[in-house]
């Protein structure tokens, strides 16, 4: 993947991420058990991890320590964009809303910890991605009028 291409994910995502944290959709765990671990797993987040399915991912990466997503401080990430069958129900929403079945993983190591962040995308944003990255919706589904991507830029088929 180009790194033009990448930026323009990474874009998509961190207008994802906004409305998340907004809405308080957005989880962040350790993915192990440790005893040197200061953030334990949470149940919640390995039970979403089970059954989610990627359907895009790409690493992101930074000579310097930075945040993404607003992730603790690391210099790689990476994320995952897909869905799970066992999301929040709360995350779901409702019309106003408009957050359907996609969501974002992204992994980081931080002092040795492997963390994770989830969050939900709206509706909207989730198509706009897929509709850029992909043949179909973030949940599987066809779009109702055929789209591909053509080096980032959409075209109607």
């Amino acid at each position: 993947m180009s790194d033009s291409n990448t930026l323009e994910k990474l874009k998509v995502i961190s207008v994802a991420v906004d409305y998340a944290l907004k809405a308080g959709r957005v989880w962040d765990s350790n993915l192990y058990h440790g005893g040197m671990y200061t953030c334990p797993p949470v149940k919640d987040v390995l039970d979403f991890m089970e059954t989610f399915h990627t359907l895009d991912a790409f690493v992101y990466g930074t000579c310097a320590e930075g945040s993404l997503f607003g992730c603790d401080p690391a210099n790689h990430w990476t994320i995952q964009v897909g869905y799970s069958e066992l999301a929040p129900e709360d995350w779901a929403g409702d019309d106003k809303s408009g957050y359907c079945k996609a969501y974002a993983v992204v992994t980081y190591n931080r002092k040795g910890e492997r963390r994770v962040r989830i969050f939900g995308i709206p509706e909207t944003i989730a198509t706009v991605y897929a509709r850029l990255f992909f043949t179909t919706r973030l949940d599987g589904s066809p779009f109702d009028v055929g789209f591909h991507s053509s080096n980032g830029i959409v075209t109607e088929v």
